[in-house]
């Protein structure tokens, strides 16, 4: 898991929220509020998601969780799509719901989702760094449409803003084998805080 540290609290991290880990997962952190920005040119060709774009984020989430499964750190039951469109329907319907989509040539190919530290509490009650806490839901750019920059366009647009609502620490959960995940998050500022192991039974 990583974790994503603003304002100089260096925040400890164990655990995974609604997520038993299997294999190596990774807690890293990062500084946000002044921190460098991603090298993605933030805000270029992202925006906030609406209601209706929640079928293209279903479909790139449920991408994201067969890309991620292919390393073994987690299996996908059949009530996954179903899981997933209702995690992300509830926050798109809250006025608290940090979800972002990035587009081009007009489609949704790339998401970033983080949950608001209302709704962030079995993570943020782990951490050792004074409130608020976010953490990263997910984020994922389709395979045509990564080394462009995209990814990190919006990791920085999403970091900005919840900066500006006076977020210090953003935590994010990792698959250690995915091999984009080390150099992304840690591109982004992310730092190591914990490797947790776990099986599935």
């Amino acid at each position: 898991m990583l974790s994503g540290q603003w304002g100089g609290r260096r925040p400890m991290l164990s655990g995974a929220e609604g997520r038993p880990a299997a294999d190596a997962r990774q807690a890293e952190g990062r500084p946000a509020a002044g921190a460098r920005q991603a090298a993605g040119r933030p805000g270029a060709g992202v925006r906030r998601a609406v209601a209706a774009d929640l079928d293209a984020m279903c479909a790139l989430y449920l991408e994201l969780i067969d890309y991620e499964a292919r390393f073994g750190w987690v299996p996908v039951p059949s009530w996954t799509a179903d899981a997933a469109r209702a995690e992300l329907a509830g926050k798109l319907a809250r006025g608290d719901g940090w979800c972002w989509v990035a587009e081009t040539d007009g489609e949704v190919t790339g998401m970033l989702s983080i949950h608001h530290p209302d709704h962030a509490g079995r993570v943020a009650s782990a951490v050792a760094a004074a409130p608020p806490v976010a953490y990263v839901g997910s984020l994922y750019a389709r395979p045509g449409s990564r080394g462009r920059g995209l990814g990190a366009a919006l990791a920085g647009h999403a970091h900005a803003e919840v900066a500006a609502a006076g977020v210090e620490t953003v935590l994010v959960h990792y698959a250690a084998p995915n091999p984009l995940s080390v150099p992304f998050w840690s591109r982004q500022g992310y730092r190591p805080l914990v490797t947790t192991w776990g099986r599935w039974l």
